[in-house]
């Protein structure tokens, strides 16, 4: 079992915004503290797609990520939150995270190999083990299918390739990140984000948050 690196992050809107939130296989668990003081805490789900975020003037969030070879006991987290009230700097939250929060090494290792492969069959080949095997762990560990995996981590690969290197053409990011070809790029570009690979590299906000996930 690998060690739970947490990310710790903070965001105070000092006015009524609009913020881009882009798939990335995480979830958050998150406080989110309004300008009467009023706290609401929420674990995210599996994001499947894109979509807009307002926050109120004050509004002050603050939350931990977890990656997507994180496994979370969502009852007994729920549990101590409910009952001890906590808040982001309570001297024992860390604590109580790190017992309800686990990173799966086998899990983590397929989704690395998901994370690079073009297809299920080169995923489980590099793993050494079965599709059918492959399906069995991801959807037990994240309720999610391998091949809902394979799409969002090969679009978040492909995004990170067409916004570090803009002399490519779009069909050679396409062929390069294991699509058919431009076409199917876009579909699915449309499927996660609403927009095409065009507009993601001509928009400065969809890369702003790009920037702020995981990859």
């Amino acid at each position: 079992m690998q060690q739970l690196i947490l990310e710790h992050w903070n965001f105070y809107s000092p006015k009524t915004t609009h913020q881009i939130v882009v798939p990335d296989g995480c979830r958050d668990l998150i406080f989110l503290t309004d300008r009467n003081g009023q706290q609401e805490i929420k674990i995210t789900e599996i994001d499947t797609c894109a979509y807009g975020v307002e926050s109120t003037a004050g509004d002050h969030y603050e939350g931990f990520r977890f990656r997507p070879d994180c496994v979370i006991d969502e009852d007994k987290l729920f549990h101590y939150l409910n009952a001890s009230q906590l808040t982001p700097d309570h001297p024992t939250l860390l604590s109580i995270i790190h017992d309800t929060v686990r990173v799966e090494t086998q899990l983590a290792e397929t989704m690395q190999s998901l994370r690079l492969a073009d297809s299920l069959t080169q995923a489980s080949q590099e793993l050494g083990v079965s599709v059918r095997t492959l399906e069995r762990l991801v959807k037990s560990k994240t309720g999610k299918s391998p091949l809902f995996w394979l799409r969002l981590l090969r679009m978040r690969r492909t995004a990170s390739t067409l916004l570090a290197c803009e002399h490519l053409s779009l069909t050679e990011v396409a062929l390069d990140n294991g699509y058919c070809d431009q076409s199917h790029m876009s579909r699915e570009f449309q499927h996660w984000l609403g927009i095409t690979p065009a507009a993601l590299c001509s928009n400065v906000h969809w890369q702003q948050a790009f920037g702020e996930g995981y990859d």
